[in-house]
């Protein structure tokens, strides 16, 4: 049975979500520890669901900048605006120095509001710019030293003023069904005939921030959502399958990444799920001939 309603129980900014409203792997308007995007064919794939048009979106996050942004998506009026003052903030404020003093201009007006245009742009903007670490924690980060310019990723050198203009104006063009926002996943009760997408923070590696899951709870979500009806696919540090039991898969997709290199050179990327898998990636031979 095709599953009707995709659940990302820790969406951060929704990276499967963004590859099956726009048909294809999306960048965020951020780069945010853990993100997905690199991964999405291939979790797809894994679920058989490479041409998926879900019914609902569900989406269960406690971070108040990916919540505001989450609330945009499905907004192209606003997403559009947004992308138009992210051109004219560019063309006002060029160059590495006028990029810091656009993100100290736009920080400073406080923590994330609503979803309008503008507030989505600012956000944005600041979290664009913002080190990666530190922007998780806190909006625009804990310093003044948290800045960093956002260099072109085309190839070309110099620097992407606008940015994230052509991000937003990506996700303005996606065909988004209905959408809920939720803020952890522990309170929601189990969907049948969906799928249901975990990525929770790995276990023994540095946290993402508020709400984050232990491995108690993650496997706890798991057999819980199984149990429901749900197909659900679990990303971790390591298999999962042994401590749930018959029934669960694990499958190794780190030589399926597509897109830029994990700044961390992690080469295993491991996602658990409650069905056998539809796809298996191809094992990536070492310098040696051995499996890596």
């Amino acid at each position: 049975m095709t599953p009707t309603v995709l659940v990302e129980g820790c969406a951060g900014l929704a990276s499967l979500s963004l590859a099956v409203a726009c048909g294809r792997p999306t960048d965020a308007p951020w780069a945010r520890p853990g993100s997905k995007t690199g991964y999405a064919r291939a979790l797809l794939r894994l679920a058989g669901l490479t041409r998926w048009r879900p019914e609902r979106m569900v989406w269960c996050e406690p971070a108040e900048d990916c919540r505001m942004m989450l609330r945009a998506y499905p907004d192209r009026e606003a997403l559009t605006e947004a992308a138009r003052l992210c051109q004219d903030w560019g063309r006002r404020y060029p160059g590495p120095e006028g990029q810091r003093e656009l993100w100290m201009h736009l920080r400073e007006q406080g923590p994330p509001g609503d979803h309008s245009a503008a507030e989505v742009a600012r956000v944005a903007s600041v979290q664009a710019r913002t080190v990666n670490q530190a922007g998780v924690r806190a909006f625009g980060g804990v310093s003044l030293d948290d800045w960093t310019p956002q260099l072109r990723t085309d190839g070309t050198r110099g620097y992407t003023d606008d940015a994230p203009a052509d991000k937003l104006g990506a996700i303005a063009a996606g065909r988004w069904p209905q959408t809920e926002l939720h803020r952890d996943i522990r309170e929601l009760d189990p969907i049948p005939g969906a799928l249901l997408y975990l990525d929770p923070p790995y276990a023994g590696t540095l946290g993402y921030g508020e709400g984050d899951l232990t491995r108690a709870e993650v496997l706890a979500l798991c057999e819980r959502w199984a149990a429901a009806g749900a197909l659900v696919l679990a990303s971790e540090a390591v298999p999962l399958a042994d401590e749930l039991g018959a029934g669960w898969h694990a499958i190794d997709i780190g030589s399926a990444r597509q897109g830029r290199a994990r700044i961390n050179g992690c080469v295993t990327e491991w996602v658990t799920m409650s069905r056998e898998p539809a796809w298996q990636p191809a094992v990536q031979a070492g310098l040696f001939g051995g499996r890596r």
